[in-house]
């Protein structure tokens, strides 16, 4: 989730009711006091647990999350499960290394870049000076990083 232009941009979700996880879109106006959808993760993926930042030029980065497949049959499992499935290695849970730009005022994505760094869920994304900086997060689930990592590249 991020603000840009006075709107509020929200992009996945899931129902760990019935394990569904969701890629959509949505963007609210408060001086509508509506919501209205806008393209979804751009590769089919979703941003749970990932992080964004709105950049200098109003354009939002997203990076990180979960595998939504992964995420999506981890939810299904049986509670006597769940000890294998927290037991493997960081690769096994398929974070999202992809980073990408939204662009509100197109409704654009365009894709920044990959780096296995950005792999993590639940971090902390913020801009400084000219970059962005990714904070801490998990490189796979109940384990917590406190790698900080800075970048001025963006497209």
């Amino acid at each position: 989730m991020a603000a840009s232009a006075g709107r509020l941009y929200l992009w996945g979700g899931f129902d760990p009711r019935d394990g569904s996880v969701s890629g959509n879109g949505y963007c609210y106006d408060p001086a509508a006091d509506a919501w209205h959808e806008i393209p979804g993760v751009p590769d089919g993926g979703t941003f749970v647990g990932g992080c964004a930042a709105t950049l200098a030029d109003g354009r939002i980065l997203c990076t990180g999350g979960v595998d939504r497949a992964v995420f999506a049959a981890a939810l299904r499992l049986p509670s006597a499960e769940l000890g294998a499935y927290l037991s493997q290695p960081p690769a096994a849970y398929r974070f999202r290394a992809a980073a990408w730009i939204f662009d509100p005022a197109s409704g654009q994505w365009s894709r920044a870049g990959v780096s296995g760094r950005t792999a993590r869920a639940g971090a902390s994304l913020v801009p400084c000076a000219g970059g962005v900086c990714l904070l801490g997060g998990e490189i796979k689930p109940g384990v917590r990083t406190p790698d900080v990592c800075r970048t001025d590249g963006l497209e």
